[in-house]
């Protein structure tokens, strides 16, 4: 009998549940109100390095493990079986140990070269397809999304002059390759599927050139206009700071000039001439 009725006590403590909207009341408690800093926000904080932590470990763990795997993904090219590893695990570690925006923009430019040195390496041995070149084309796409997030980082960072190093290495890098697969299209070995996934591929990495300068250009202009209007506090404060030249005047030289203007003003009688004979 009691064993009966305890069971039945279980199955209806497990139907009591929360609901959603509890659930919130309960997490806005444990936060604490704005302005006011709970006393769970230290242990919130080391659950939320702790979470970092362990995904940082599931990424180690996983290139030890397979480390082989890995090493071999390194070469990989698009259209075989490890490229999505290359792409997917190798250079997102590189991304996710950069932390500054300058760091992740670096990283972001040597991956959109490497998928420019890839599509040399497919044209040369005829490999360079629609699909392909498809593949490369969404990886660039990519690469040039996170480069624009990290530029306007460091345009509010006033970094302008690393946003127009970045911006010219890539812009260098795009137009040497694409001397390159002119030439490879050009070339006899060259079929003309080939050509025109060249031609595809030098069109949109070109959009993605522009579309970049343009940025790059904004930033210039915004940085310049910023530097060379000078706000109304700073204006005053010249202004005010700027010290006044005393006036000081030769008394004895007021003096003499008062004394000869006035004899040259005075007329000579035939008196004076007189006394003077």
């Amino acid at each position: 009998m009691k064993n009966r009725w305890l069971k039945k006590f279980i199955r209806k403590a497990n139907d009591v549940k929360m609901t959603a909207h509890e659930k919130r009341a309960m997490l806005s408690r444990i936060l604490g109100p704005s302005g006011i800093p709970s006393p769970y926000s230290f242990f919130l904080m080391v659950m939320e390095y702790r979470q970092r932590i362990v995904v940082a470990a599931v990424i180690v763990a996983f290139v030890l493990t397979s480390g082989g795997t890995s090493f071999a993904a390194a070469s990989a090219l698009p259209g075989e079986a490890l490229y999505s590893i290359k792409v997917n695990v190798n250079e997102e570690i590189q991304s996710f140990v950069a932390v500054s925006a300058d760091a992740k923009v670096k990283v972001e430019v040597k991956r959109t070269e490497k998928r420019l040195e890839e599509a040399e390496t497919l044209s040369k041995t005829g490999k360079l397809n629609a699909e392909t070149q498809t593949i490369i084309e969404n990886n660039i796409e990519k690469h040039s999304e996170t480069i624009k997030e990290n530029i306007a980082t460091l345009a509010s960072e006033n970094a302008t002059a690393t946003v127009k190093e970045v911006i010219d290495d890539l812009s260098s890098s795009i137009e040497a390759y694409e001397v390159t697969l002119n030439i490879i299209a050009s070339s006899s070995v060259s079929s003309s599927s080939t050509d025109e996934s060249i031609d595809a591929l030098i069109t949109k990495v070109n959009e993605v050139k522009d579309e970049l300068e343009i940025i790059g250009d904004d930033v210039a202009v915004a940085a310049g206009e910023a530097s060379s209007t000078p706000s109304t506090e700073t204006a005053t404060s010249t202004a005010s700071s700027t010290p006044e030249l005393p006036i000081e005047i030769n008394s004895a030289t007021t003096t003499a000039s008062t004394t000869v203007s006035a004899s040259s003003s005075a007329a000579i009688r035939p008196s004076d001439l007189s006394d003077i004979l």
